[in-house]
């Protein structure tokens, strides 16, 4: 887990930020002593006993590097890594010429300030940070560290399987604990809190998410905000940032998580028995894909990806943080993709050739037909995307009605070789309701 600047640009939106603070030349005995006494405050505001000492070292950017890659390599086979930028290429929400690792690689570089390690149970503290942003930074990671110690976070994640929907679902609940309890730390500790430093993490984020696609950087930033309002059993965010979540409602939250983040972006769909909401299942039918192709990925979008896929391709892009108010004006769903129900896809290849089946399921026909026009509208865009990515072949997208008036299907491919080929996966590829 790493540490985006988000709660102090929180804070800073209420004032102007003076220049930043110099770096804080640590210790090793200093940054444990610290460390040690912000892990007594995070246990008395959670209420909750850390069951073994938490180690903390402080790091390089070269160490980031490595434990993110480590990370990916443990959580992530490169061949899903690849896939999955695939697929936000085929969408048309990612540039086709974008190095997908690279610029994800970017983001965290350039704004992390610190890292929990599952693995070794060690927190890890980014070199010449200023003792303020520091100490909020502990903050929030030892709250994760906590959450892992009596949850175990890796084990839920791996029981996710291939679900984004669901694994974002469930990074709100750990970044939006992380962040209250950081928040609720900050606030008690207001007074010793040197403003500069808010100041330097507002420089640090300068240019970080400026050209950066939404589909990259929103669901880390939604993790938190968006995490924070679940818990606090609010839709507005914003306002429950300051919240304080009792203790059974966190223990729930991670012993029973939302299933998608329709029920992260809605709480009360959680929350309250009377408005429970699950989502439509869609499956796969394997033996339908055509002879000779093979599935590299299945998935489920959910509704925080389809808010972005509703958005029209100009407002996909980034955002500049460095201003703490664009903060404020962030949005996590939009009218168009709150009908969601349901939704799966499936990319397949064979040779060169790639294949994108996607199809989903809406609360009602208006919701269906809503979402369907937000997608027309964006057709030119994303063919024009398709096309970049093949050399030769037969390229395109095309929206298919459903079996019924509340679900609808997208079709896109590149470097399918015949009229034939593309006949067969219009036939195939199929995807079903499950009762």
């Amino acid at each position: 887990m790493v540490t985006a600047l988000l709660a102090p640009l929180l804070a800073s939106c209420q004032q102007a930020p003076p220049p930043a603070a110099p770096a804080q030349g640590w210790t090793q005995s200093e940054l444990e002593r610290v460390a040690l006494e912000i892990q007594g405050d995070i246990e008395k505001l959670r209420g909750e006993a850390f069951q073994a000492p938490v180690k903390v070292k402080l790091a390089s950017k070269a160490d980031l590097r490595t434990y993110v890659e480590e990370r990916l390599r443990k959580t992530e086979s490169p061949q899903k890594l690849a896939a999955d930028a695939l697929v936000g290429k085929l969408l048309g929400v990612i540039p086709p010429e974008l190095d997908v690792m690279a610029e994800t690689l970017r983001l965290l570089d350039s704004q992390v300030v610190g890292f929990y390690d599952p693995d070794s149970d060690s927190f890890s503290l980014m070199d010449g940070c200023p003792m303020g942003l520091a100490r909020m930074t502990m903050a929030h990671e030892l709250g994760h560290a906590l959450d892992d110690q009596l949850y175990g976070i890796d084990a839920q994640i791996a029981k996710l399987g291939q679900n984004t929907d669901a694994q974002l679902a469930y990074w709100c609940v750990v970044e939006g604990s992380a962040t209250l309890v950081g928040n609720r730390w900050q606030m008690a500790n207001a007074r010793s809190l040197d403003a500069a430093s808010m100041a330097a993490a507002s420089e640090m984020m300068k240019g970080t998410f400026d050209q950066s696609p939404q589909w990259l950087w929103k669901p880390l930033v939604g993790s938190y905000l968006v995490g924070s309002g679940f818990l606090a059993r609010s839709e507005k965010w914003l306002s429950a940032q300051m919240a304080t979540v009792p203790g059974p409602d966190v223990a729930r939250a991670f012993q029973s998580p939302p299933v998608s983040t329709e029920v992260a972006l809605h709480p009360a769909k959680y929350w309250d028995e009377k408005q429970l909401d699950t989502p439509q299942r869609v499956e796969l039918v394997h033996a339908s894909i055509p002879t000779g192709w093979s599935v590299l990925r299945e998935d489920t979008l959910g509704e925080f990806s389809c808010a972005i896929l509703a958005l029209a391709p100009a407002k996909r892009g980034g955002v500049d943080f460095s201003n703490p108010m664009a903060m404020l004006g962030l949005t996590f769903t939009s009218k168009a993709a709150s009908g969601w129900d349901g939704d799966r896809l499936a990319l397949c290849a064979k040779g060169e050739a790639r294949a994108l089946r996607w199809r989903s399921v809406w609360d009602s026909p208006e919701d269906a037909a809503e979402f369907r026009a937000a997608l027309e509208a964006q057709l030119a865009h994303q063919r024009a995307c398709v096309e970049k990515l093949t050399a030769s072949g037969l390229h395109g997208v095309e929206l298919t009605a459903g079996l019924a008036p509340t679900e609808f299907e997208l079709l896109a491919w590149t470097g399918v070789p015949s009229d034939a080929e593309l006949a067969l996966l219009r036939a195939g590829i199929a995807l079903v309701l499950v009762p």
